[in-house]
Protein backbone atom coordinates (compact mmCIF):
# COMPACT_ATOMS: atom_id res chain seq x y z
CA UNK A 1 0.00 0.00 0.00
CA UNK A 2 1.50 3.31 -1.18
CA UNK A 3 0.64 6.49 0.54
CA UNK A 4 1.63 10.54 0.16
CA UNK A 5 1.40 13.47 2.18
CA UNK A 6 1.39 16.59 0.61
CA UNK A 7 2.29 19.56 2.49
CA UNK A 8 4.68 23.09 2.36
CA UNK A 9 4.72 23.18 5.90
CA UNK A 10 5.30 21.79 9.25
CA UNK A 11 4.47 24.40 12.32
CA UNK A 12 4.84 23.76 16.20
CA UNK A 13 1.83 23.12 18.06
CA UNK A 14 0.60 26.37 19.00
CA UNK A 15 0.67 27.18 15.08
CA UNK A 16 2.92 30.44 15.61
CA UNK A 17 6.05 29.13 13.79
CA UNK A 18 7.03 27.15 10.78
CA UNK A 19 9.08 24.54 11.75
CA UNK A 20 9.61 23.12 7.68
CA UNK A 21 9.09 24.38 4.33
CA UNK A 22 8.85 22.44 1.64
CA UNK A 23 9.06 24.37 -1.84
CA UNK A 24 7.79 22.90 -4.93
CA UNK A 25 10.78 21.70 -6.69
CA UNK A 26 11.39 19.37 -2.96
CA UNK A 27 13.49 21.81 -1.43
CA UNK A 28 13.23 21.89 2.59
CA UNK A 29 14.62 24.52 4.76
CA UNK A 30 14.30 25.18 8.80
CA UNK A 31 13.95 28.62 9.06
CA UNK A 32 14.12 28.36 13.22
CA UNK A 33 17.13 26.52 13.37
CA UNK A 34 19.28 28.14 15.91
CA UNK A 35 22.13 29.69 13.73
CA UNK A 36 24.70 32.40 14.09
CA UNK A 37 27.68 34.78 12.64
CA UNK A 38 29.62 37.44 14.15
CA UNK A 39 32.37 38.87 13.08
CA UNK A 40 34.49 42.06 14.04
CA UNK A 41 34.50 45.43 13.08
CA UNK A 42 37.96 46.86 14.50
CA UNK A 43 41.05 47.28 12.41
CA UNK A 44 43.64 46.96 14.82
CA UNK A 45 46.06 44.16 16.13
CA UNK A 46 44.39 42.94 19.51
CA UNK A 47 46.12 40.79 21.66
CA UNK A 48 44.26 37.17 22.67
CA UNK A 49 44.59 37.53 26.50
CA UNK A 50 45.09 34.11 28.57
CA UNK A 51 41.60 32.44 29.13
CA UNK A 52 39.83 35.52 28.38
CA UNK A 53 36.63 35.54 25.96
CA UNK A 54 37.51 36.66 22.35
CA UNK A 55 35.26 39.90 22.68
CA UNK A 56 36.00 41.91 19.56
CA UNK A 57 33.63 39.65 17.26
CA UNK A 58 30.16 41.89 17.90
CA UNK A 59 29.09 42.90 14.53
CA UNK A 60 26.16 40.08 13.67
CA UNK A 61 25.58 38.81 10.54
CA UNK A 62 22.81 36.71 11.32
CA UNK A 63 21.39 35.22 14.70
CA UNK A 64 18.70 33.15 14.18
CA UNK A 65 16.97 32.66 17.67
CA UNK A 66 19.20 35.11 19.54
CA UNK A 67 21.75 32.34 20.88
CA UNK A 68 24.64 34.07 20.60
CA UNK A 69 24.99 36.67 23.52
CA UNK A 70 27.38 39.68 21.79
CA UNK A 71 27.73 41.25 25.74
CA UNK A 72 28.67 37.91 27.00
CA UNK A 73 30.74 36.99 23.54
CA UNK A 74 29.11 33.39 23.88
CA UNK A 75 26.40 31.03 22.44
CA UNK A 76 23.80 29.30 24.42
CA UNK A 77 22.41 26.11 23.27
CA UNK A 78 18.86 26.55 23.40
CA UNK A 79 18.11 22.37 23.33
CA UNK A 80 20.01 19.06 23.54
CA UNK A 81 21.76 18.12 19.98
CA UNK A 82 25.03 18.17 18.08
CA UNK A 83 25.95 21.86 17.31
CA UNK A 84 28.51 22.77 14.15
CA UNK A 85 31.24 25.40 15.01
CA UNK A 86 33.37 27.27 12.58
CA UNK A 87 35.47 30.20 12.08
CA UNK A 88 38.90 32.20 10.95
CA UNK A 89 40.75 33.97 12.62
CA UNK A 90 44.01 36.30 10.96
CA UNK A 91 46.72 36.73 13.39
CA UNK A 92 50.41 37.77 13.70
CA UNK A 93 52.68 35.95 14.07
CA UNK A 94 55.48 38.27 14.51
CA UNK A 95 56.96 36.92 17.80
CA UNK A 96 55.05 34.59 19.68
CA UNK A 97 51.95 31.70 18.37
CA UNK A 98 49.05 32.66 18.02
CA UNK A 99 46.68 30.51 20.17
CA UNK A 100 43.32 29.87 20.78
CA UNK A 101 40.75 27.80 21.91
CA UNK A 102 37.01 26.60 22.04
CA UNK A 103 35.36 27.00 25.26
CA UNK A 104 32.46 25.07 26.65
CA UNK A 105 30.53 26.33 30.03
CA UNK A 106 33.54 28.69 30.58
CA UNK A 107 35.68 25.83 30.74
CA UNK A 108 39.80 26.44 30.30
CA UNK A 109 41.97 25.02 27.48
CA UNK A 110 41.47 21.51 26.63
CA UNK A 111 43.35 20.27 23.63
CA UNK A 112 40.85 19.18 21.45
CA UNK A 113 39.71 22.25 21.19
CA UNK A 114 42.99 24.13 20.06
CA UNK A 115 43.92 26.14 17.18
CA UNK A 116 47.27 27.99 17.42
CA UNK A 117 49.34 29.12 14.27
CA UNK A 118 53.16 30.00 13.93
CA UNK A 119 54.78 30.37 10.46
CA UNK A 120 58.65 30.00 10.11
CA UNK A 121 58.64 33.28 8.38
CA UNK A 122 56.81 34.68 10.54
CA UNK A 123 54.46 36.80 8.13
CA UNK A 124 50.61 37.25 9.16
CA UNK A 125 48.31 34.34 8.13
CA UNK A 126 44.54 32.63 8.55
CA UNK A 127 43.69 30.07 10.93
CA UNK A 128 40.48 28.66 10.49
CA UNK A 129 38.45 25.79 12.61
CA UNK A 130 35.67 23.73 12.20
CA UNK A 131 34.28 21.72 15.24
CA UNK A 132 31.17 19.34 15.90
CA UNK A 133 29.83 19.41 19.46
CA UNK A 134 27.09 17.25 21.58
CA UNK A 135 26.00 19.64 23.71
CA UNK A 136 23.04 20.00 26.14
CA UNK A 137 20.19 22.91 27.04
CA UNK A 138 21.72 25.87 28.07
CA UNK A 139 25.73 24.97 27.43
CA UNK A 140 27.98 28.24 26.29
CA UNK A 141 30.24 27.84 23.53
CA UNK A 142 32.54 31.20 23.18
CA UNK A 143 36.08 31.34 21.95
CA UNK A 144 39.05 32.27 24.68
CA UNK A 145 42.73 33.29 24.22
CA UNK A 146 45.70 31.93 24.90
CA UNK A 147 48.59 33.68 23.76
CA UNK A 148 49.78 36.06 20.34
CA UNK A 149 47.01 38.49 18.50
CA UNK A 150 44.58 38.62 15.80
CA UNK A 151 43.14 41.50 13.44
CA UNK A 152 39.26 41.56 14.36
CA UNK A 153 37.99 42.95 11.08
CA UNK A 154 39.19 39.94 9.10
CA UNK A 155 38.15 37.05 11.79
CA UNK A 156 34.55 35.32 12.37
CA UNK A 157 33.17 33.05 14.45
CA UNK A 158 29.44 31.38 12.98
CA UNK A 159 27.78 27.95 14.61
CA UNK A 160 24.42 26.16 14.11
CA UNK A 161 22.11 23.25 15.06
CA UNK A 162 22.87 20.34 13.09
CA UNK A 163 20.08 18.35 14.86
Amino acid sequence: MTSTLKVSTLKDPTNSNTAISIDVSGRVTTPARPAFRVYGSSNAWTSFSSGVKVSLLTTVDYNIGSHYNTTDHEFTAPIAGLYHFSGRFYVNNTATMSEYYLSVDDAGLTGNLYFASQDNDQSDSSVTFAETLQLTANQTVSIKGNSGQYYPIYCSFSGYLVG
